[in-house]
């Protein structure tokens, strides 16, 4: 299904540099994205900055391989709302 999708995994070294004092990532050409994406976003995690086609974030995510356990948030507590009264 989905997870055809997911070839492999490539992990390259570049560098970074500023440019107008913006900083810039060159990419190299085996990891470019596709000409057709025109924004990105990017997310801090840590240390690490994660660049994603926008609308696309989620993709590794649900694409993974990864599976949480039978017993996740089996315990988990019941979300009782109290009782609101309207005005």
């Amino acid at each position: 299904m989905l997870s055809s999708m997911i070839e492999e995994i490539i992990m390259l070294e570049s560098s970074v540099f500023l440019n107008n004092q913006t900083q810039m990532v060159k990419i190299p050409p085996k990891v470019r994205f596709d000409k057709n994406i025109k924004k990105v976003a990017i997310r801090k995690v840590g240390n690490e900055c994660i660049i994603s086609p926008v609308n696309h974030t989620w993709d590794s995510f649900f694409l993974s391989d990864e599976r949480v356990d039978d017993d996740f948030l089996a315990e988990r507590e019941t979300n009782n709302q109290p009782e609101r009264t309207l005005r």
